[in-house]
């Protein structure tokens, strides 16, 4: 992969829903259910990380999983934050996806199409603020 065009700073470039190479990162296929490659039985998943400066809230988190051979893309995903999980869920096999953290209904109605729901995947959901429940599904 040393001469790809499909590197890391294409992560947050701003042009996402895109079959374009020179668009794309594309990471190392290291977590598979190949068992020629779960090497005593551990499985290493890929991840990127995010780090901002100072505290930041996230209202809702959009992305573009890789269009150009849908199947090489992400099918499940975590969220961590300070170490904790935050979400686990799925993502659509190629284009535009939303993981939203707010109630606001602006949010809601701008990204909501955006969200992949599969019944047959079906999560529970405990919605927590400064260690009090504030809400289950």
């Amino acid at each position: 992969m040393s001469a790809d065009v499909r590197t890391v700073e294409k992560l947050v470039n701003g042009r996402n829903d895109t079959t374009d190479d020179s668009d794309m990162w594309l990471a190392p296929f290291k977590n598979t259910k190949s068992t020629s490659s779960d090497k005593d039985g551990k499985r290493e998943p890929n991840f990127a990380c995010v780090f901002f400066n100072a505290p930041t809230a996230i209202s809702a988190i959009e992305l573009w999983n890789y269009t150009k051979t849908p199947t090489r893309g992400v099918h499940e995903f975590e969220v961590e934050i300070d170490g904790s999980l935050l979400f686990r869920g799925y993502l659509k096999m190629a284009g535009h996806n939303t993981v939203i953290f707010s109630h606001h209904g602006r949010h809601i109605e701008r990204l909501s199409q955006y969200i992949n729901f599969n019944p047959g995947k079906r999560q529970n959901v405990l919605l927590m603020n400064e260690r009090k429940v504030v809400g289950e599904a």
